[in-house]
Protein backbone atom coordinates (compact mmCIF):
# COMPACT_ATOMS: atom_id res chain seq x y z
CA UNK A 1 0.00 0.00 0.00
CA UNK A 2 1.27 3.42 -1.12
CA UNK A 3 1.94 5.55 1.86
CA UNK A 4 0.26 8.52 0.52
CA UNK A 5 -3.11 7.24 1.49
CA UNK A 6 -6.36 9.12 3.29
CA UNK A 7 -4.91 8.06 6.39
CA UNK A 8 -1.59 9.26 6.13
CA UNK A 9 -2.26 12.65 4.87
CA UNK A 10 -5.10 13.25 7.22
CA UNK A 11 -2.22 12.94 9.90
CA UNK A 12 -0.31 15.58 8.15
CA UNK A 13 -2.81 18.06 7.37
CA UNK A 14 -3.92 17.42 11.32
CA UNK A 15 -0.41 17.89 12.45
CA UNK A 16 -0.56 21.51 10.00
CA UNK A 17 -3.43 22.60 12.15
CA UNK A 18 -2.47 21.73 14.97
CA UNK A 19 0.91 23.09 15.05
CA UNK A 20 -0.28 26.52 13.61
CA UNK A 21 -2.36 26.15 16.87
CA UNK A 22 1.24 26.09 19.05
CA UNK A 23 2.94 28.58 21.57
CA UNK A 24 5.16 29.49 18.90
CA UNK A 25 2.28 30.51 17.32
CA UNK A 26 -0.39 31.55 19.48
CA UNK A 27 1.72 33.03 21.94
CA UNK A 28 4.98 34.40 20.92
CA UNK A 29 4.16 35.42 17.61
CA UNK A 30 1.20 37.64 19.32
CA UNK A 31 3.05 38.83 22.20
CA UNK A 32 4.15 41.89 21.56
CA UNK A 33 0.21 42.98 20.24
CA UNK A 34 -0.78 42.22 23.56
CA UNK A 35 2.11 43.61 25.44
CA UNK A 36 0.70 47.19 24.36
CA UNK A 37 -2.60 46.34 25.45
CA UNK A 38 -1.04 45.46 28.69
CA UNK A 39 1.77 48.17 29.59
CA UNK A 40 -1.34 50.63 28.26
CA UNK A 41 -3.46 49.24 30.73
CA UNK A 42 -1.65 48.41 33.88
CA UNK A 43 0.72 51.36 33.67
CA UNK A 44 3.83 48.37 33.93
CA UNK A 45 7.36 48.23 32.23
CA UNK A 46 8.21 46.79 29.08
CA UNK A 47 10.65 44.56 31.28
CA UNK A 48 7.94 43.62 33.52
CA UNK A 49 5.64 42.64 30.59
CA UNK A 50 7.85 40.87 28.67
CA UNK A 51 8.72 38.76 31.80
CA UNK A 52 5.45 36.53 31.70
CA UNK A 53 6.84 35.02 27.92
CA UNK A 54 10.01 34.60 29.65
CA UNK A 55 8.06 32.67 32.39
CA UNK A 56 5.93 30.72 29.90
CA UNK A 57 9.25 29.49 27.85
CA UNK A 58 10.83 28.31 30.82
CA UNK A 59 7.96 26.27 31.66
CA UNK A 60 7.83 24.42 28.60
CA UNK A 61 11.18 23.86 28.03
CA UNK A 62 11.84 21.38 31.05
CA UNK A 63 8.94 19.65 30.10
CA UNK A 64 9.63 18.50 26.39
CA UNK A 65 11.80 14.92 27.32
CA UNK A 66 9.17 13.97 29.74
CA UNK A 67 6.57 14.94 26.87
CA UNK A 68 8.65 12.54 24.62
CA UNK A 69 9.11 9.72 26.84
CA UNK A 70 5.19 9.76 27.53
CA UNK A 71 4.34 9.97 23.61
CA UNK A 72 6.74 6.87 23.45
CA UNK A 73 4.81 5.04 25.86
CA UNK A 74 1.33 5.79 25.44
CA UNK A 75 0.88 7.14 21.86
CA UNK A 76 0.49 11.04 20.44
CA UNK A 77 -3.61 10.69 20.90
CA UNK A 78 -4.01 10.20 24.17
CA UNK A 79 -1.59 13.02 25.28
CA UNK A 80 -2.10 15.33 22.66
CA UNK A 81 -6.38 15.13 22.65
CA UNK A 82 -6.64 16.12 26.26
CA UNK A 83 -3.31 18.34 25.52
CA UNK A 84 -5.16 20.55 23.32
CA UNK A 85 -7.81 20.95 25.91
CA UNK A 86 -5.75 22.03 28.92
CA UNK A 87 -3.41 23.91 26.58
CA UNK A 88 -6.64 25.56 25.59
CA UNK A 89 -8.07 25.97 28.62
CA UNK A 90 -5.05 27.70 30.00
CA UNK A 91 -4.93 30.24 26.99
CA UNK A 92 -8.68 31.26 27.88
CA UNK A 93 -7.84 31.70 31.63
CA UNK A 94 -5.77 34.68 31.03
CA UNK A 95 -8.81 36.62 30.29
CA UNK A 96 -9.29 36.46 34.23
CA UNK A 97 -5.99 38.23 34.85
CA UNK A 98 -7.05 41.22 37.12
CA UNK A 99 -4.06 43.17 37.09
CA UNK A 100 -2.01 41.65 39.34
CA UNK A 101 1.45 40.65 37.67
CA UNK A 102 2.42 37.68 40.26
CA UNK A 103 -1.10 36.14 39.22
CA UNK A 104 -0.34 36.68 35.31
CA UNK A 105 3.22 35.18 35.72
CA UNK A 106 1.30 32.02 37.57
CA UNK A 107 -1.11 31.80 34.14
CA UNK A 108 1.59 32.46 31.60
CA UNK A 109 3.46 29.64 33.52
CA UNK A 110 0.15 27.54 33.20
CA UNK A 111 0.09 28.13 29.91
CA UNK A 112 4.04 27.41 29.20
CA UNK A 113 3.55 24.19 31.21
CA UNK A 114 0.02 22.77 28.90
CA UNK A 115 1.72 23.84 25.27
CA UNK A 116 4.56 21.29 25.90
CA UNK A 117 1.72 18.57 25.25
CA UNK A 118 1.17 20.10 21.87
CA UNK A 119 4.75 20.81 20.31
CA UNK A 120 6.31 19.98 17.01
CA UNK A 121 7.46 16.75 19.27
CA UNK A 122 3.97 14.66 18.75
CA UNK A 123 3.39 16.02 15.48
CA UNK A 124 6.55 15.06 13.94
CA UNK A 125 6.50 11.97 15.42
CA UNK A 126 3.55 10.85 14.16
CA UNK A 127 4.55 12.07 11.00
CA UNK A 128 7.57 10.20 10.89
CA UNK A 129 5.24 6.78 11.34
CA UNK A 130 3.40 6.97 8.93
CA UNK A 131 5.78 8.02 6.18
CA UNK A 132 9.67 6.35 5.23
CA UNK A 133 10.51 7.00 2.06
CA UNK A 134 9.00 10.64 1.96
CA UNK A 135 9.75 11.05 5.48
CA UNK A 136 12.16 14.30 5.23
CA UNK A 137 9.61 16.15 2.35
CA UNK A 138 6.26 15.67 4.36
CA UNK A 139 8.67 16.41 7.54
CA UNK A 140 9.08 19.79 5.99
CA UNK A 141 5.71 20.13 4.59
CA UNK A 142 3.53 20.01 7.78
CA UNK A 143 5.68 22.46 8.70
CA UNK A 144 5.79 24.95 5.97
CA UNK A 145 1.97 24.34 6.01
CA UNK A 146 2.00 25.44 9.87
CA UNK A 147 3.66 28.54 9.27
CA UNK A 148 1.69 29.54 6.50
CA UNK A 149 -2.07 28.72 8.57
CA UNK A 150 -0.19 30.75 11.24
CA UNK A 151 0.44 33.47 9.85
CA UNK A 152 -3.05 34.49 9.94
CA UNK A 153 -3.31 34.25 14.06
CA UNK A 154 -1.29 38.18 14.05
CA UNK A 155 -3.98 39.85 12.19
CA UNK A 156 -6.85 37.21 13.77
CA UNK A 157 -5.18 38.56 17.60
CA UNK A 158 -5.48 42.28 16.74
CA UNK A 159 -8.73 42.41 15.58
CA UNK A 160 -10.15 40.72 18.79
CA UNK A 161 -7.89 42.85 20.45
CA UNK A 162 -9.42 45.90 18.83
CA UNK A 163 -13.02 44.41 19.55
CA UNK A 164 -12.79 42.87 23.17
CA UNK A 165 -10.02 44.30 24.78
CA UNK A 166 -6.64 41.94 25.16
CA UNK A 167 -8.67 39.51 27.92
CA UNK A 168 -11.51 39.11 25.41
CA UNK A 169 -8.65 38.49 22.58
CA UNK A 170 -6.92 35.65 24.75
CA UNK A 171 -10.23 34.19 25.49
CA UNK A 172 -10.84 34.02 21.87
CA UNK A 173 -7.94 32.37 21.14
CA UNK A 174 -8.03 29.66 23.90
CA UNK A 175 -11.75 28.66 22.63
CA UNK A 176 -10.36 28.89 19.00
CA UNK A 177 -7.61 26.37 20.39
CA UNK A 178 -10.27 23.77 21.57
CA UNK A 179 -12.80 24.53 19.09
CA UNK A 180 -10.32 23.54 15.96
CA UNK A 181 -7.87 21.50 17.46
CA UNK A 182 -9.67 19.30 19.41
CA UNK A 183 -12.03 17.86 16.27
CA UNK A 184 -9.11 18.33 13.61
CA UNK A 185 -7.22 16.19 16.08
CA UNK A 186 -9.74 13.81 17.02
CA UNK A 187 -10.82 13.01 13.53
CA UNK A 188 -7.80 13.01 11.49
CA UNK A 189 -4.47 12.65 14.05
CA UNK A 190 -4.62 8.52 13.55
CA UNK A 191 -1.41 6.56 14.32
CA UNK A 192 -0.29 3.75 12.28
CA UNK A 193 -2.07 0.56 14.24
CA UNK A 194 -0.08 -2.30 14.88
CA UNK A 195 -1.37 -4.76 12.62
CA UNK A 196 0.11 -5.51 8.96
CA UNK A 197 4.25 -4.58 9.13
CA UNK A 198 4.92 -2.45 6.10
CA UNK A 199 8.19 -4.55 4.24
CA UNK A 200 11.81 -2.97 4.97
CA UNK A 201 13.31 -3.50 1.51
CA UNK A 202 16.29 -1.21 1.82
CA UNK A 203 19.08 -2.15 4.16
CA UNK A 204 19.21 0.18 7.84
CA UNK A 205 21.17 3.16 7.01
CA UNK A 206 24.44 3.48 8.40
CA UNK A 207 25.12 5.47 11.47
CA UNK A 208 28.34 7.07 11.10
CA UNK A 209 29.57 10.32 13.33
CA UNK A 210 31.23 10.99 16.44
CA UNK A 211 29.89 9.98 20.02
CA UNK A 212 28.57 12.57 22.12
CA UNK A 213 31.89 12.55 24.30
CA UNK A 214 33.94 12.88 21.33
CA UNK A 215 31.78 16.01 20.46
CA UNK A 216 32.13 17.54 23.42
CA UNK A 217 35.62 17.40 23.20
CA UNK A 218 35.17 19.31 20.06
CA UNK A 219 35.92 23.26 19.76
CA UNK A 220 33.86 23.35 16.67
CA UNK A 221 30.51 21.86 19.15
CA UNK A 222 30.91 24.86 21.00
CA UNK A 223 31.43 27.12 18.50
CA UNK A 224 28.48 26.21 16.77
CA UNK A 225 26.90 26.44 20.46
CA UNK A 226 27.57 29.40 21.23
CA UNK A 227 26.90 31.02 17.81
CA UNK A 228 23.56 29.71 17.11
CA UNK A 229 22.72 30.76 21.17
CA UNK A 230 23.99 34.12 20.20
CA UNK A 231 21.79 34.42 17.18
CA UNK A 232 18.39 33.11 18.65
CA UNK A 233 18.73 35.36 21.57
CA UNK A 234 18.97 38.45 18.84
CA UNK A 235 15.96 37.58 16.70
CA UNK A 236 13.77 36.73 19.65
CA UNK A 237 14.27 39.82 21.40
CA UNK A 238 13.13 41.88 18.94
CA UNK A 239 10.34 39.46 17.40
CA UNK A 240 8.68 40.09 20.73
CA UNK A 241 9.15 43.34 20.81
CA UNK A 242 8.38 43.99 17.32
CA UNK A 243 4.71 45.54 17.44
CA UNK A 244 5.70 47.72 20.36
CA UNK A 245 8.76 49.03 18.55
CA UNK A 246 7.09 49.99 15.27
CA UNK A 247 4.28 51.86 17.35
CA UNK A 248 7.14 53.77 19.42
CA UNK A 249 8.33 54.33 16.23
CA UNK A 250 4.79 56.61 15.18
CA UNK A 251 3.77 53.73 13.08
CA UNK A 252 -0.03 52.08 12.87
CA UNK A 253 -0.74 48.99 14.78
CA UNK A 254 -1.36 47.76 11.67
CA UNK A 255 1.55 48.00 9.88
CA UNK A 256 3.29 46.06 13.08
CA UNK A 257 0.63 42.86 12.35
CA UNK A 258 1.74 43.20 8.73
CA UNK A 259 5.27 43.27 9.69
CA UNK A 260 4.64 40.72 12.04
CA UNK A 261 2.76 38.43 9.40
CA UNK A 262 5.25 38.78 6.55
CA UNK A 263 8.02 37.72 9.23
CA UNK A 264 6.45 34.39 9.15
CA UNK A 265 6.05 34.30 5.42
CA UNK A 266 9.92 35.05 5.33
CA UNK A 267 11.07 32.79 7.45
CA UNK A 268 9.58 29.82 5.22
CA UNK A 269 11.10 31.00 2.31
CA UNK A 270 14.53 30.98 4.35
CA UNK A 271 14.22 27.92 5.44
CA UNK A 272 13.54 26.53 2.06
CA UNK A 273 16.34 28.28 -0.01
CA UNK A 274 18.48 27.72 2.92
CA UNK A 275 17.96 24.02 2.94
CA UNK A 276 19.09 24.21 -0.69
CA UNK A 277 21.84 26.23 -0.87
CA UNK A 278 23.56 23.82 2.53
CA UNK A 279 23.12 20.83 0.13
CA UNK A 280 25.63 22.67 -2.51
CA UNK A 281 27.65 24.07 0.37
CA UNK A 282 31.12 22.89 0.91
CA UNK A 283 31.63 24.92 4.14
CA UNK A 284 29.43 27.36 6.76
CA UNK A 285 31.49 30.37 5.33
CA UNK A 286 29.76 30.49 2.35
CA UNK A 287 26.14 30.76 4.16
CA UNK A 288 26.73 31.89 7.47
CA UNK A 289 26.88 35.44 6.23
CA UNK A 290 23.24 35.33 4.84
CA UNK A 291 22.45 35.55 9.22
CA UNK A 292 23.47 39.48 9.14
CA UNK A 293 20.29 40.14 7.36
CA UNK A 294 18.48 39.57 10.88
CA UNK A 295 20.65 42.73 12.05
CA UNK A 296 19.83 44.67 9.00
CA UNK A 297 16.78 44.23 10.02
CA UNK A 298 16.89 44.94 13.49
CA UNK A 299 18.30 48.75 12.15
CA UNK A 300 15.42 48.62 9.56
CA UNK A 301 12.91 48.34 12.09
CA UNK A 302 14.38 50.91 14.63
CA UNK A 303 14.62 53.36 11.85
CA UNK A 304 11.60 52.15 9.46
CA UNK A 305 9.56 55.85 8.79
CA UNK A 306 6.92 54.45 6.77
CA UNK A 307 4.94 50.95 6.73
CA UNK A 308 6.63 49.59 3.76
CA UNK A 309 10.28 50.04 5.56
CA UNK A 310 8.83 48.05 8.39
CA UNK A 311 7.76 45.59 6.59
CA UNK A 312 11.19 45.12 5.17
CA UNK A 313 12.76 44.76 8.16
CA UNK A 314 9.94 42.51 9.26
CA UNK A 315 10.44 40.21 6.02
CA UNK A 316 14.62 40.25 6.79
CA UNK A 317 14.09 39.37 10.52
CA UNK A 318 12.15 36.64 9.44
CA UNK A 319 14.07 35.34 6.50
CA UNK A 320 17.54 35.48 9.36
CA UNK A 321 15.50 33.41 11.76
CA UNK A 322 14.27 30.43 9.21
CA UNK A 323 18.13 30.36 7.90
CA UNK A 324 19.20 30.02 11.74
CA UNK A 325 16.29 26.92 12.07
CA UNK A 326 18.08 25.43 9.39
CA UNK A 327 21.32 26.06 9.89
CA UNK A 328 21.39 24.89 13.38
CA UNK A 329 20.21 21.40 12.39
CA UNK A 330 22.43 21.28 9.45
CA UNK A 331 25.29 22.11 11.19
CA UNK A 332 25.60 19.31 13.87
CA UNK A 333 24.36 16.65 11.43
CA UNK A 334 26.78 17.91 8.80
CA UNK A 335 29.64 17.72 11.27
CA UNK A 336 29.34 15.28 13.72
CA UNK A 337 27.11 12.74 11.77
CA UNK A 338 24.46 10.66 13.24
CA UNK A 339 25.24 8.47 15.61
CA UNK A 340 24.46 10.93 19.13
CA UNK A 341 22.60 13.84 17.05
CA UNK A 342 19.61 13.63 19.72
CA UNK A 343 22.11 13.99 22.57
CA UNK A 344 24.40 16.34 20.72
CA UNK A 345 21.48 18.61 19.21
CA UNK A 346 19.43 17.89 22.35
CA UNK A 347 21.51 21.00 24.13
CA UNK A 348 21.68 23.34 20.95
CA UNK A 349 17.61 23.17 21.55
CA UNK A 350 17.93 23.84 24.97
CA UNK A 351 19.62 27.02 24.77
CA UNK A 352 17.38 27.77 22.01
CA UNK A 353 14.34 27.57 24.09
CA UNK A 354 16.31 29.46 26.73
CA UNK A 355 16.75 32.65 24.11
CA UNK A 356 12.98 32.88 24.06
CA UNK A 357 13.16 33.75 27.87
CA UNK A 358 16.66 35.73 28.09
CA UNK A 359 15.69 37.97 24.40
CA UNK A 360 12.45 39.51 25.39
CA UNK A 361 12.81 39.96 28.72
CA UNK A 362 16.14 41.70 28.12
CA UNK A 363 15.23 43.80 25.29
CA UNK A 364 12.04 45.09 27.54
CA UNK A 365 14.87 45.92 30.52
CA UNK A 366 16.86 47.91 28.43
CA UNK A 367 13.86 49.78 26.98
CA UNK A 368 12.90 50.50 30.45
CA UNK A 369 16.57 51.57 31.83
CA UNK A 370 17.57 53.63 28.48
CA UNK A 371 13.71 54.79 27.38
CA UNK A 372 13.82 53.24 24.18
CA UNK A 373 15.00 50.47 21.48
CA UNK A 374 17.97 52.12 20.71
CA UNK A 375 20.19 50.65 23.50
CA UNK A 376 18.56 47.03 22.64
CA UNK A 377 19.09 47.60 18.40
CA UNK A 378 22.81 47.74 18.93
CA UNK A 379 23.34 44.73 22.02
CA UNK A 380 21.45 42.18 19.83
CA UNK A 381 22.53 43.61 16.50
CA UNK A 382 25.68 42.91 17.59
CA UNK A 383 24.78 39.32 19.00
CA UNK A 384 23.95 38.34 15.76
CA UNK A 385 27.19 39.87 14.32
CA UNK A 386 29.11 38.29 16.64
CA UNK A 387 27.29 35.05 16.03
CA UNK A 388 28.10 35.41 12.33
CA UNK A 389 32.14 36.35 12.45
CA UNK A 390 32.13 32.87 14.88
CA UNK A 391 30.48 30.54 12.29
CA UNK A 392 33.06 32.20 9.91
CA UNK A 393 35.64 30.52 11.92
CA UNK A 394 34.58 26.86 11.11
CA UNK A 395 36.25 24.61 8.67
CA UNK A 396 35.23 23.23 5.77
CA UNK A 397 33.08 20.12 7.20
CA UNK A 398 35.05 17.56 5.61
CA UNK A 399 37.95 18.96 7.89
CA UNK A 400 36.23 17.33 10.48
CA UNK A 401 37.12 13.61 11.32
CA UNK A 402 34.08 11.14 11.95
CA UNK A 403 35.36 7.69 13.19
CA UNK A 404 32.46 5.82 14.02
CA UNK A 405 31.03 3.97 11.07
CA UNK A 406 28.46 1.20 12.37
CA UNK A 407 26.00 -0.21 10.60
CA UNK A 408 22.46 0.90 12.65
CA UNK A 409 20.04 -1.70 14.46
CA UNK A 410 17.00 -2.27 12.07
CA UNK A 411 14.65 0.47 13.05
CA UNK A 412 10.98 -0.75 14.24
CA UNK A 413 8.61 -2.07 11.88
CA UNK A 414 5.99 0.66 11.13
CA UNK A 415 2.72 -0.71 10.72
CA UNK A 416 -0.30 0.02 8.97
CA UNK A 417 -3.97 0.63 10.10
CA UNK A 418 -4.86 -2.24 9.30
CA UNK A 419 -6.54 -4.19 6.51
CA UNK A 420 -10.06 -2.76 7.48
CA UNK A 421 -8.69 0.91 6.99
CA UNK A 422 -6.41 0.62 4.26
CA UNK A 423 -8.96 -0.32 2.28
Amino acid sequence: MSEFNRHSLSAAVAASIGLSLAFGTVIIATFGLFMIAMTQEFGWGMGQTASLLSVAALAQAPLSPLVGRLIDRVGVRRVDLPGIVLYGGSVMALSLASGSLAQLYLLFLLVGATSSLVTMLPYSKIVSAWFSQRRGLMLSGYGVGAAILGSAVPQAARRLIDAFGWRGAYLGLGATIVAVGLPVLALLLHEPARGLARRQDAPPPLATGMTAAEVRRSGIYWRIISAITLCSIGVQAIHAHMAPLLVAEGLSRITATNALSLYALASIAAQLAMGLALDGSASPRRIAPFLLVGAAGLVILYNAASPGVAVLGGVLLGASVGAEMSLAKYLHARYFGNVAFGEVFGLQFLFIGLSAAIGPASMGLLHDATGGYGSGVLLFGGMITVSVALLMTLPPYDAVRRPREARAAPPPAVTTLGAEQAA
